[in-house]
């Protein structure tokens, strides 16, 4: 199963960021774009999904920098969405010259729901 990511969007003003670090300076990790999905009858028997748009392709520096994912004036009419990113987009990008022949790479991505003006 690919990766996907739900956010309940109860408040007004809200912005999803993600952020990457724990990973050599300068290395990215770039998501591609994700699909958005619209949930009806979240989390019950009876739940409907329903693709309602994508995201730009997410490029995120190992350095804490916060990017921007989605904000709230971007799809509206649902509390639920999801964001199904596939795998085939995931990539790493490690700069020239720094990387190693079988080096394995671990990062932490902090997603960040955020409200407020």
């Amino acid at each position: 199963r690919n990766p996907y990511l739900r956010i309940k969007t109860s408040q007004p003003n809200w912005q999803l960021t993600a952020s990457a670090d724990s990973l050599p300076t300068s290395t990215r990790l770039l998501l591609g774009s994700a699909d958005v999905i619209a949930i009806e009858n979240y989390n019950q028997v009876t739940e409907l999904t329903n693709k309602v748009g994508v995201t730009k392709a997410l490029t995120l520096t190992s350095d804490g920098t916060s990017t921007p994912v989605i904000l709230n004036n971007q799809f509206t009419g649902n509390d639920v969405y999801q964001l199904d990113f596939d795998f085939a987009n995931v990539k790493l990008e490690v700069p020239a010259n720094q990387g190693k022949i079988n080096e394995k790479y671990q990062g932490t991505v902090t997603w960040n729901l955020v409200t407020g003006p």
